[in-house]
């Protein structure tokens, strides 16, 4: 009986003894494993498709496990043309014929007009789209409280017509700033605002404004901003910098953002490269500036004048800009749809080449206020109408009289009572000012042998920023006897100054034909009436709201590559 006892002992010792081994065993394995805690940080949770990149390496010396994970390092690029190097600037973007919202994260866009994704690896890039479903889009099993807002940032990229380039970044989290509890990711600073100005995204507390406050010097380093489709907080680290988090909204976006290349993007930062010369519009000494080095200290002066009071009118500068910008400028595109809104400074494109008179005179008739220039102009716009007939069998100069009278008919109307323009008779402009880009080298080498396209614009610049800063004081002079109003004799004004630019380029380029210096003028400003209406379509038709479009940061933020982390 004692040795049953003794057995029963022995049983229950050496039971207690393996449940106390278990425990210290768990314990210990407790204490090495709470070394690793900040690896649920990296989990499916957070990273999404990134967590499989995550692993736990184990420091001998140290006793402790050390966490690494892997986030994007993201940048911004133009796609080049199929077959080619480089983007065809009169490139017209297409839109799918499946009416649908852009999908977000779990789903990304299945069309192949999205953002091209290329992953740089030891290996060699490889080349994906969102339809492909690729790992570092990949955000199931995420939660919304938990989930890194760049792979939401990320996700979002599909709804861009851009190439997005990711390097991937392998971190530790023993070097990770205190107060951050999810892996960063980075982007240049060029690259993040880009989408956000393409996400129509307006800056609060005067981040990345001009100021001589200190205050708000300090705050251009922490953005604080909101647009239709995200939020932009941020807060700034002591010993670390600022750490962005991107917010999705409630409502997906429903459009498609196109960017056709790096002058568009310029664009959208107020900043349009003509080749002659490079016009900044962002404030008023930049408009000055600009005035001045192509024209002269007087037009601009007259530019300045009008800028601010105008809500950011510059005459004479924003007609150049029409005549030989970029033709294709940023856009968002309805999805399955004919309609679009443009993306690029509002401030900087109003101009009188989006005058319904202007566009009268254009296509062959006689204006209100009519004056014998008016009607030389209004025959000279007919004569050269009349000269392209010849050209690809008279096909595009019926699509010129359509978009002409189109934007007769459209820029008619009141303010308040004009629609939306077309995506359609958009990209029909688009046509147009490509021939009209082509006809323009010959006649540049017809008006001014042996010399260079560039200096000939660069003439044509001059003149009309010189008298085109003059317009409003010229038309209030004619419209004082009748005690009209300014605008209505913008149209005469506009054939005055037509016909002595005519005559100035007689005397300076001596030898040349009449008809050739009426082509030159005629030509320009037909483009810049079609290039406004292509890209038309501010956000509303209310005039407070005639700024809602402009990128709210400086031309210098362009050129800022510095690294933006994004939680």
């Amino acid at each position: 009986m004692s040795n049953d006892n003794s057995d029963l002992v022995s049983l229950i010792a050496l039971i207690v003894s393996l449940v106390a081994l278990v425990v210290t065993f768990l314990q210990a394995a407790q204490q090495y494993v709470a070394t690793a805690s900040d690896y649920r940080h990296c989990s499916e949770r957070t990273l999404g498709g990134w967590h499989k990149r995550s692993r736990r390496q184990f420091i001998w010396s140290e006793l402790r496990f050390e966490v690494h994970f892997s986030t994007p390092i993201i940048h911004v690029g133009i796609p080049p043309s199929e077959g080619s190097g480089s983007r065809d600037i009169y490139t017209v973007p297409t839109t799918s014929t499946v009416s649908e919202k852009v999908p977000r994260s779990d789903s990304p866009c299945s069309s192949t007009s999205g953002a091209q994704y290329i992953l740089h690896t030891p290996e060699g890039d490889k080349i994906y789209t969102s339809s492909q479903n690729p790992w570092f889009l990949n955000s199931k099993g995420t939660r919304v409280e938990a989930k890194c807002t760049w792979l939401s940032l990320l996700n979002d990229t599909s709804a861009a017509h851009l190439e997005i380039g990711i390097d991937e970044l392998m971190l530790s989290y023993d070097f990770m700033p205190e107060g951050i509890k999810k892996p960063l990711a980075q982007m240049d600073r060029k690259s993040f605002l880009t989408l956000m100005s393409l996400f129509q995204v307006l800056w609060q507390e005067e981040w990345g404004r001009d100021t001589k406050s200190e205050e708000g010097a300090g705050k251009r380093n922490t953005p604080t901003g909101a647009g239709p489709y995200c939020e932009v907080t941020s807060r700034d680290l002591a010993n670390f910098g600022a750490v962005i988090s991107y917010r999705l909204s409630n409502f997906p976006p429903t459009r498609r953002f196109y960017l056709a290349s790096e002058k568009a993007r310029s664009a959208m930062f107020n900043r349009f490269e003509l080749g002659f010369n490079v016009v900044l519009t962002h404030s008023e000494e930049e408009v000055y500036r600009s005035a001045w080095a192509i024209a002269d200290e007087d037009a601009a002066d007259n530019v300045r004048r009008y800028y601010d009071p105008h809500t950011g009118y510059a005459p004479g500068l924003a007609e150049v800009i029409g005549c030989f910008a970029e033709p294709e400028m940023p856009k968002a595109i309805e999805h399955g749809t004919d309609s679009f809104v443009s993306i690029f400074s509002a401030r900087s494109v109003a101009c009188t080449l989006d005058d319904y008179l202007v566009v009268q005179l254009l296509i062959g008739e006689e204006i209100q206020h009519s004056t014998p220039h008016s009607k030389t102009f209004a025959s000279w716009a007919t004569e050269y109408i009349s000269s392209l007939k010849h050209d690809e069998g008279g096909f595009l100069v019926d699509q010129l009289q359509t978009a002409l009278t189109f934007a007769f008919t459209y820029l008619r109307k009141d303010l308040h009572q004009r629609s939306p323009i077309p995506w359609s008779a958009s990209r029909r402009c688009l046509d147009i000012i490509k021939m009209l880009d082509r006809k323009l080298s010959t006649i540049c080498h017809s008006l001014a042998p042996g010399q260079s396209e560039l200096s000939v614009h660069a003439e044509f610049a001059k003149l009309q920023v010189r008298f085109g800063s003059t317009l409003i004081s010229r038309a209030s002079v004619q419209a004082q006897p009748s005690q009209g109003y300014w605008r209505d004799f913008i149209g005469a004004v506009v054939a005055e100054w037509s016909v002595e630019i005519c005559s100035i380029l007689g005397e300076r380029y001596q030898g040349s034909r009449d008809e050739v210096r009426r082509g030159y003028v005629v030509n320009r400003l037909m483009r810049g009436v079609l290039w406004h209406i292509h890209n038309g379509n501010s956000a509303s038709n209310q005039p407070h709201d005639e700024r809602w479009l402009e990128c709210s940061l400086n031309s210098r933020w362009l050129s800022d590559a510095s690294t933006i982390w994004i939680d």
